[in-house]
Order: C-alpha cells, then structure tokens, then sequence
C-alpha cells in the first residue's frame, strides 16, 4: 500500500511512472524490476530525502519486497545519465525539476503512462500529467519569492518591482537561465513588462534594465 492507502501496481521497468517537477520513467525496455528485486530512482538530499524514504521508499518496499536504490545528486546530472544510456538505462525513474523535466519529455525519455498499468492515474488531476504528453506526472508545486538581508537592503522589498530600484546597485542575485526559478522568474519579468508566459519578448528589455543592480560574480549577469 502506498501513503494513500491505494495498492501498488505491479509493473515493469518500462511502466514505472515518473513526472514533473517530476519522475520520468526511462522509455527503453528492461527486465522487470520485481524479477531484479532492484529498482533504481533519484532523489535531492538532506530532508527531501528523509521524508522520501519515510513516505514512499519504504512502503513501497514494505508492499513489493524491492531494493530500492536511491541516486543522489542534480538534475542536470541524470538527465544526461538518461540521455546518454538511453539504450541501457542505469536509472528506473527520474525526479526531475522543472524545466529538466520537460527537456525530459521532448527528449523521449518517458513512456506512455495509462491507468490500465498504472491504477492510481485516475486519481490524478489531468493537468498534473498533460503537460508532459502523460508520459510524467508532477508531484509537487513550489512558490518563489525574493530573499533578502535587512540589513544590507535600505528598505523593505513588498513588490517585485523593487528590485530594480536603483539602490540596489550590485546588490541582486537571479538565478541563471536554465536552473530553478530562472523560468518563472523570466514570465514574472515578462509580466511587469507588459508580456505574459505566451509573450517573452517584453521581459528581455528589462532584465537589461536590471544589469547594474546584479552582483557582479553572477554568472547571469554576464549573460545579459
């Protein structure tokens, strides 16, 4: 049984779910993982481990008798384990973080899912796993926000717009393009410029705008 009280289904390598921010199963055919008794998944470390392992790790384990292995390490990093060894995949399901994710899903990294091999799918919100052609399926959403000293700022941040105050001159730090938080970061700039996720191109003016208030050690402020 799983932390829902739902039943584990028992399925092959190729029919292991992944999703969205997110597990994506590898699309290549392997040995069932109930014959291997071994199944290999990433996971980030410190508390998201921990509560992995209580919450889904060993449940599922306790349901299927498999050795779950876990894959410490970054995103980046095994997507392009996934990528490299599609043909022999090393890793079963993949926790991947949006935007690697999606990268994933364009990739043909990730199978099919259904609820014919997957029961607990109609459970799922379809939004959850649409946007991944229902190949992932996201398991989680995180809210971003602005960081900052008080005493090192010379007055509150209530509003992203403050951050382009100019007595924040080398002060900022974004995150560069590609890692967490740079996509949405770059729709909320879009945003304020005028644009929105459909329409970028406003946002590109003014992260320029912003050049002066970054710190210059950052990698995204050479960039722009």
């Amino acid at each position: 049984m799983d932390p829902l009280g739902k039943s584990f289904p028992k399925l092959s390598r190729r029919q292991l779910v992944g999703g969205g921010a997110a597990l994506i199963a590898a699309s290549v055919a392997k040995p069932s993982f109930a014959e291997s008794g071994r199944f290999v998944s990433t996971i980030f470390g410190g508390v998201y481990e921990r509560e992995y392992r209580k919450n889904f790790v060993t449940p599922f384990t306790t349901a299927t008798g498999t050795d779950v292995q876990l894959k410490l390490g970054s995103s980046g990093e095994w997507l392009t384990n996934a990528k490299v060894n599609r043909r022999n995949p090393e890793i079963d399901m993949l926790l991947l973080p949006f935007p690697d994710s999606i990268r994933a899903t364009m990739e043909g990294l990730s199978i099919p899912l259904t609820a014919d091999d997957i029961p607990n799918l109609k459970d799922v919100n379809p939004l959850f796993y649409d946007a991944y052609k229902r190949t992932g399926v996201a398991v989680s959403a995180v809210g971003y926000g602005i960081a900052y000293r008080h005493d090192l700022v010379p007055q509150p941040i209530t509003d992203w717009e403050d951050i382009w105050d100019p007595r924040l001159a080398g002060k900022v730090a974004i995150p560069e393009i590609g890692v967490f938080g740079s996509w949405e970061f770059l729709v909320q700039t879009a945003k304020l410029a005028g644009g929105s996720e459909q329409n970028l191109e406003p946002a590109f003016a003014k992260l320029k705008a912003l050049k002066p208030n970054l710190k210059h050690s950052s990698r995204a402020e050479r960039t722009l």
